[in-house]
């Protein structure tokens, strides 16, 4: 793309020292038309060729050119400067588009390590403080992550992957604490202590932060000499490196496989034999040994597994299902579902057991109906749409009838509008978000990683801060809501409709201007009716507060008018020029055209109350935790009037080398 810019200025550049050549000539005849003698036939035929050559290149540009917001027309490219402009604006928006492009995927993949940290766990200390404040830097960061671009996009997408270093540091030897060699665990250890401290860097390198949910991690795996070595020190009789192993005596039990890799050679069972129980099968993603007990064991507890002094390597171990009642490790199977204790390096790692996740998910379940009220409605109506079978477009057609403010409502206050029925509607964007990450709704409360522990303040917990964060990310509203505005509008409009902040509608003699309450869903509480010329053709200017992933719809109308206007739009969020505005035009024939976004620079809708019947401006925040400041400016342009000037598709083209007057 950028050599064919490239090409383009290098034409440009070609046909202006011909225009110039060819001008000074084409000047010079017309000096001698004064005395009455006639251009040279080559000088016409060259002014032909230029004028095709013009031609040819215009149209290069103005090809180019249809991938701006709002092409320029033909009739408005007639001179070389036209076309210099025209390149240059498209060069600047395809910069402009590439370097948001870098900084939407840079925030995307961002987003992700963001919210893998944001779902880990301590295995052994839920209110591990290393990482409560490493979690904490992620939100603050998702936060910013989720508003507004910034002014210096590719500034900030350079500086992005630096921040982002120590949380994909820390990802990155959590899920390879025990597969990465020592140089490269010591290299990102290091990388998270400067960040986060020492001790979130130790806990990651031994293994104890997870995800909830997961089963406990197997043992790092030990060099080939120590494993030897450790075997040769637990078992009684075993072979050299390298060598098989004799099979075990007539009579015992075959000793117990763990899946691989394999963490040591199988044990000799020295005589007399121990006939051994069926062994209870630990979890396919922790190996373990199988254990051994002298056969002349008394019901005392199993001694204290050995550990490796060097390395801290702990052994692990799963114990027969027919055990004494005082052996501290299992329980028989038969009486409570499988539970597997583990000691790492001296300490125990609970794994969580069916009862505990119902009792869990019944916690959640009582927080939420406490706390996050918005998210019991919702997720009801959303039940309810699936039920029925609703599709998305139905639904939001149907939610808008009964609600025609919804949007105009911030997620987590939709619970204080309607007697609470109003978070019912926001079931539409449930369904959105549950179309691209399936089962979300219904595993939503049993993914958040609730900070307490079972003798703690649960009461205390930010459950629906905590949940509209998750929906947040899990969705990610920050850069998907305006389209899903756009289409939730394309299914409403003109009906059901929607609630109107303000609404212009223009007549041949009057504008009349309606506007609502700030409070959404609320009625006119002020009208101005101008038919003062000045007055009409005056900029009306609208100003309000956004609210989290909200919008505010305005809308321009006219029926036929004697005299079409052009709707020049302006918009400001917090003082500075904005773009974030759908503009959807309903044209005389009655079919919406297709949303287009606002230019930050300014919009014109043309032709009002000839070829358009209306348009709406749906200006809406998608930054999910800040209100913004709005400042909308709508001006009519009126056609001029004069009768004796010409139409405009009637006006002679004037030759683009005829002397300026």
């Amino acid at each position: 793309m950028k050599q064919a810019h490239e090409d383009l200025q290098r034409r440009i550049a070609a046909l202006r020292v011909r225009f110039s050549d060819v001008g000074a000539r084409a000047a010079a005849a017309s000096r001698a038309l004064v005395a009455t003698a006639p251009p040279p036939e080559s000088l016409l035929t060259e002014l032909s060729a230029v004028n095709a050559e013009f031609a040819v290149l215009r149209a290069s540009v103005l090809e180019h050119a249809a991938s701006l917001p709002h092409p320029p027309a033909t009739s408005s490219v007639m001179r070389l400067r036209d076309l210099e402009s025209v390149t240059t604006a498209v060069i600047a928006a395809e910069d402009e588009r590439e370097r948001q492009a870098a900084w939407d995927v840079a925030c995307e993949n961002a987003a992700g390590v963001l919210d893998r940290v944001r779902a880990l766990i301590h295995r052994e200390d839920k209110e591990f403080g290393g990482l409560v404040e490493c979690q904490a830097k992620a939100r603050e960061l998702q936060s910013q992550l989720g508003g507004p671009a910034p002014a210096d996009v590719p500034e900030q997408t350079a500086t992005l992957e630096n921040r982002l270093r120590p949380f994909t540091a820390l990802v990155t030897l959590v899920d390879g604490w025990d597969r990465l060699d020592d140089e490269r665990c010591a290299a990102l250890q290091d990388v998270i202590a400067q960040t986060f401290g020492r001790p979130l860097g130790l806990a990651a390198l031994r293994g104890k932060l997870g995800r909830e949910g997961e089963p406990p991690p197997a043992p790092r795996a030990a060099p080939t000499a120590e494993r030897e070595e450790r075997a040769a020190g637990l078992f009684s009789a075993a072979s050299s490196a390298g060598a098989a192993a004799p099979p075990p005596p007539v009579g015992a039990a075959p000793p117990v496989v763990a899946p691989p890799p394999v963490v040591a050679p199988p044990p000799v069972v020295v005589p007399p034999p121990v006939v051994v129980p069926p062994p209870v099968i630990a979890p396919p993603l922790s190996p373990l040994i199988a254990a051994q007990r002298p056969p002349t064991a008394a019901p005392p507890a199993a001694p204290a597994p050995v550990v490796d002094p060097a390395r801290g390597t702990p052994l692990e171990r799963v114990m027969p299902a027919k055990r004494p009642t005082n052996d501290p490790w299992v329980q028989p199977a038969a009486e409570i579902p499988l539970e597997v204790e583990i000691r790492l390096n001296t300490d125990q790692v609970h794994v969580e057991t069916p009862e505990e996740r119902r009792e869990r998910e019944a916690l959640l379940e009582r927080l939420a109906a406490k706390n996050a009220q918005w998210w019991i409605r919702a997720r009801k109506g959303y039940k309810e749409l699936v039920t029925r079978g609703v599709s998305p477009a139905n639904a939001a057609r149907e939610v808008l009838g009964k609600f025609p403010y919804l949007l105009s409502v911030p997620l987590q206050q939709s619970v204080n509008f309607a007697g609470g029925r109003l978070a019912e509607g926001y079931a539409i964007l449930l369904q959105r978000i549950d179309k691209e990450e399936p089962e979300f709704v219904a595993t939503a409360l049993t993914r958040l990683n609730p900070q307490f522990t079972t003798g703690g303040n649960t009461d205390a917990y930010p459950l629906g801060q905590e949940l509209y964060l998750y929906v947040v990310a899990q969705g990610r509203l920050y850069k998907t809501y305006p389209e899903f505005l756009r289409d939730v509008l394309a299914h409403v409009l003109p009906d059901p409709g929607v609630w109107l902040q303000a609404s212009v509608t223009d007549e041949d003699d009057t504008t009349n201007i309606i506007t609502n309450d700030t409070t959404p869903g609320s009625s006119a509480t002020g009208s101005r009716r101008l038919s003062a010329v000045g007055e009409r053709g005056g900029e009306q200017t609208f100003s309000g507060t956004t609210g989290p992933l909200t919008a505010r719809i305005f809308l321009v109308e006219a029926d036929k008018l004697k005299l079409p206007v052009d709707v020049e739009i302006k918009l400001k969020e917090n003082g500075n020029a904005s773009d974030k505005a759908w503009l959807i035009v309903r044209p005389a024939d009655g079919k919406l055209e297709v949303a287009k976004r606002h230019r930050a620079g300014g919009s014109t809708v043309e032709s009002l109350g000839k070829d358009t019947r209306a348009v709406y401006i749906a200006i809406f925040n998608s930054d999910p935790n800040t209100d913004k400041r709005y400042e909308l400016g709508i001006t009519l342009k009126r056609k001029s009037s004069d009768p004796g000037k010409p139409e405009p598709g009637k006006t002679a083209r004037q030759s683009p080398f005829a002397p300026r007057r």
